[in-house]
């Protein structure tokens, strides 16, 4: 039941349908960082190792552009952090530039 679309380059969106507190969005979001890491090399060409960084916002029904506002500063905090990160948005966070 959930979706997950590609919004440009190696970008993607993730709507996680029933999750229903933050700690249950951790978890999935820790899954999915582990998934992308087990990639065999073999799929990617000698690419190296593929990593996920993930920006989160643990609030529905919202309008989808805010969301993805809110996402884009969360992802970018975890790639600051380093590889298969993730972050939740809080409203403390400052846009990228």
């Amino acid at each position: 039941s959930d979706i997950i679309g590609r919004v440009g380059g190696d970008e993607f969106v993730g709507l996680f349908i029933g999750v229903t507190s933050v700690g249950e969005a951790g978890e999935c979001a820790g899954r999915l960082c582990q998934a992308v890491s087990r990639i065999p090399d073999l799929e990617l060409k000698g690419c190296g190792s593929p990593a996920a960084s993930e920006g989160c916002v643990p609030e529905g029904r919202k309008d989808y552009d805010s969301l993805l506002i809110k996402a884009d500063i969360a992802v970018y905090e975890a790639k600051r952090r380093g590889k298969n990160q993730f972050a939740f948005y809080e409203p403390d966070m400052k846009p990228h530039s």
